[in-house]
């Protein structure tokens, strides 16, 4: 029974139990303090900023400021009006000159909120109105507060590393309008109409989420102050995207002999149903390459007026980005004589014209158009999408854009339609590659690769030859296996936001010599140029585009093996098939590492290189077992929602063999992947939880723990229903741990121990936790379910595995056959 099987696909059905999540304790407020004082303060403050803001003229609504104690958060869910009376535009967080976290909040109150607001603060500041346990009325509300003012057009800006623009000064803005109580066109039309009345430029596109409306408008502050600040819908301000974007030293005729050649050996599927789309500046299919492949390449452009040719200057991008996806470093490939196998389609989709800008857009509608243009191209979902092109300068540090939010969007899809999308992390400025790897840390990945949903790709390399004679005395920048000198990465964001790059791929290298920077040909990966006349036909191409090009490459090929598999899988079997390289590792083991060198070297390399027979076998010795599951995280009960159900899944390990096999060495390799409906905006601090519709996470039963004592460790439901007989009995025992793992919306974990131990380590459980489907019960999004993917693989030195679990599992061999 020797060789390379299909994965396992697990049928059995989870069993599915009530769900309740183990509290996470009482919300903290401000206690030292004068109640009857502090109300009076407020109150004062309150009304002198309403005035303020009116300029001494009556209004129906007012936007105030709401600053808190450093060191206290303002306790959001008590701002939330049932009808929008009161409203959290937006949340800031700074941090004050003793470094404790500083809260400040614009909020938006209508007449009755007004009048609520105050009602509040005087049943607050009365001690006789305090609760049966002496607490002030209202207190989780008002006593973390220190500051009531006027709001002013600054107070919705969300760009703390740029400066707000003078007041004279003709800008773009990106507007975020709050649609939670009138439809998106009402507000739409509201503020067209104001906007016009004021001579403000409005773009044509705009984008849609699910609390928010987002246009793109330029003008003066002092032109568009009155228009936006004297609307009821104002909760941000943004500044819109904006683009920065060893044969090739033969003679032409000599490369196009090898161009030849390589056109000889293509072997092409004009009948192939699968499609990688090329979100980029376009292609020249006339390249004598892709001039074979004519028949499988759609060209389209989201502007008409464009042509679909490759528009980026001197050797272009998207035929280069189009060469690695069909044919791979064509240095391996006109070298290796082998036919080259064409098993997918390509759709060309132009988002980007160099030489011809236009006013500033959404290239989050942009991309969502691109998109749509591919599926009416060809109507399959078995489809990978390549975005190679990111907003370079913008430090967003992992917190949401429009951009990132439109691609989670997307990827989230409509009802069973989903999307795969890989996007490079972007790269780092060459004047920073001295100082590498320093440099890397420090330089955040562009946007849109913090997108949650999106396969974000980082760049690594094993390019490391250079030619002595050229370069005498040249030194490599980046050893072989390690992080590219080009790849950004997320060292420098938050832990509240996703770990990206999630995978790297080849991206070249870089060298050092007289002192400066240089860049042979050998420490770059080969591909296609878009040509012309006299023009060489193929081009170097390298840094984090050519390493989404080759990933793409790679889901491509997982897609033709198993075309029937959800998005979410495919991005979970890249993910989960990936190994980190010795230098990474720095030559010790992943368990060895500290905590701080295990958040290093995710949110630098992620899980490292994708492996891909890993991806797509199974062998005798490493078994992968694929489970694709849906969920319903959430239930309306009791006139809230709750967590709703839990599943439990028993995993057929051979328990017999296992423990004849005692202290031999096993290690089991487990990866959750799902998508997250996105909800940007900064009305809660923009943190994951509030961003993202729900959360999974994966538990799993210790060695000797028993079934029971596993519920009720994981979920209070079931500890209640052992009236109080509880005693714990296991524990998570992973090598990366909860805490550094479950970031995002996909979550990769091992462990590693005994054969014996993990011969009771037989039930899984996938969990929800918080996400704003819960706390956002307006939407009524408690109603909708989730899909979601488990890669679970054991793998053992050199002991078969495969044949004990097909045994357990009464599966024949011929199931899994190739």
């Amino acid at each position: 029974m020797d060789g390379f099987f299909k994965h396992i696909f697990l049928d059995n059905k989870p069993t599915s139990s009530n769900f309740t999540p183990h509290g996470s304790g009482r919300f903290a407020t401000n206690e030292n303090i004068n109640q009857a004082k502090h109300g009076g303060k407020l109150k004062t403050e309150f009304n002198e900023a309403f005035l303020d803001f009116w300029e001494g003229e009556p209004g129906n609504f007012v936007y105030v400021d709401i600053e808190a104690f450093s060191g206290f958060e303002l306790d959001l869910t008590k701002f939330e009006g049932k009808y929008g009376d009161i409203r959290i535009a937006n949340i800031k967080e700074g941090v004050n000159e003793d470094g404790v976290i500083k809260s400040k909040g614009s909020v938006f109150l209508s007449k009755k909120g007004i009048n609520d607001f105050l009602r509040k603060i005087d049943d607050y500041s009365n001690l006789e109105k305090n609760t049966g346990k002496g607490n002030p009325k209202n207190a989780s509300l008002l006593s973390n507060i220190e500051s009531i003012k006027q709001a002013t057009l600054e107070s919705f800006w969300q760009e703390p590393e740029r400066p707000f623009p003078h007041k004279d000064e003709e800008v773009w803005w990106e507007v975020w309008l709050d649609i939670t109580v009138d439809s998106a066109d009402t507000v739409k039309n509201a503020i067209t109409t104001k906007l016009a009345e004021y001579g403000v430029q409005l773009a044509t596109r705009h984008l849609l989420f699910p609390e928010h409306l987002v246009i793109l408008i330029k003008g003066s502050p002092t032109r568009i102050m009155e228009p936006l600040l004297h609307s009821t819908y104002l909760d941000e301000l943004r500044k819109p995207v904006e683009l920065a974007d060893t044969f090739t030293s033969m003679h032409i005729p000599e490369q196009k002999e090898w161009i030849g050649d390589l056109a000889k050996r293509l072997e092409i599927n004009n009948e192939c149903s699968i499609s990688v789309c090329l979100l980029d500046s376009g292609i020249n299919d006339a390249h004598p390459l892709l001039a074979n492949l004519k028949s499988i390449i759609h060209s389209d452009t989201v502007e008409p007026s464009w042509n679909t040719d490759d528009s980026w200057p001197n050797s272009g991008h998207g035929n280069p980005m189009a060469g690695i996806i069909f044919f791979g470093d064509l240095t391996e490939t006109f070298l290796n004589k082998d036919s080259v196998r064409i098993f997918h389609r390509l759709e060309s989709i132009k988002i980007l014209h160099h030489t011809h800008p236009t006013d500033p857009n959404f290239y989050g509608v942009i991309t969502e158009e691109a998109i749509a243009r591919a599926e009416l191209i060809n109507s399959i979902s078995e489809r990978v999408f390549c975005l190679a092109i990111t907003a370079d300068g913008v430090v967003h540090e992992g917190k949401p854009s429009s951009w990132s939010a439109a691609i989670d969007k997307s990827a989230f899809g409509e009802d069973e339609w989903k999307r795969l999308i890989l996007i490079s992390a972007g790269n780092i400025p060459n004047e920073h590659w001295p100082n590498y790897p320093t440099s890397n840390f420090e330089y955040s990945i562009h946007d849109p690769g913090q997108a949650f949903n999106a396969l974000t790709i980082g760049a690594y390399t094993l390019k490391d030859r250079i030619d002595s004679t050229k370069y005498p005395g040249a030194s490599l920048l980046a050893q072989r296996g390690q992080l590219s000198p080009s790849s950004s990465t997320s060292c420098s964001w938050d832990s509240d936001w996703p770990n990206k790059p999630e995978i790297v791929f080849e991206g070249g290298n870089c060298g050092m010599w007289n002192g400066g920077l240089c860049d042979p040909d050998t420490l770059l990966p080969l591909s296609i140029s878009k040509g012309g006349l006299a023009k060489p036909p193929f081009c170097t191409f390298g840094d984090t585009s050519a390493a989404t090009a080759f990933a793409t490459k790679f889901a491509a090929s997982i897609l033709e093996i198993y075309p029937q598999l959800w998005q979410e899988t495919i991005r979970a079997l890249l993910v989960h098939s990936a190994q980190w390289t010795d230098q990474m590792l720095e030559g010790r083991r992943i368990e060895d590492l500290s905590k701080e060198e295990k958040i290093k070297l995710l949110t630098s390399v992620g899980y490292g290189v994708p492996f891909l027979p890993s991806a797509i076998y199974t062998l005798q010795n490493s078994v992968s077992l694929v489970i694709q599951e849906t969920i319903t995280p959430y239930k309306f009960e009791e006139s809230r929602v709750k967590a709703n159900e839990c599943h439990i899944f028993t995993l057929p390990w051979p328990q017999e063999q296992l423990l004849e096999l005692g202290e031999v060495q096993i290690k089991l390799n487990i990866t959750l992947s799902y998508f997250v409906e996105p909800n940007p905006g900064n009305k809660r601090y923009a943190n994951a939880n509030n961003y993202a519709s729900h959360g999974l996470r994966f538990k799993l039963k210790d060695r000797n723990e028993s079934s029971s004592a596993f519920m009720a460790r994981i979920n209070k439901e079931a500890r209640k229903a052992l009236e109080g007989d509880y005693e714990k009995e296991g524990q998570e025992n992973w090598v990366i741990g909860q805490q550094i793992r479950d970031k995002g919306s996909i979550h990769r974990d091992f462990w590693i121990g005994n054969a014996a131990d993990l011969a009771t380590k037989n039930e899984l459980a996938v969990i929800p936790t918080g996400g704003w489907w819960k706390t956002r019960p307006i939407h009524k999004r408690y109603e909708q379910s989730s899909r979601y993917s488990l890669i679970v693989s054991i793998e053992t030195e050199s002991e078969d595995i495969l044949t004990p679990i097909l045994n357990e599992l009464k599966l024949d061999v011929d199931s899994i056959v190739l």
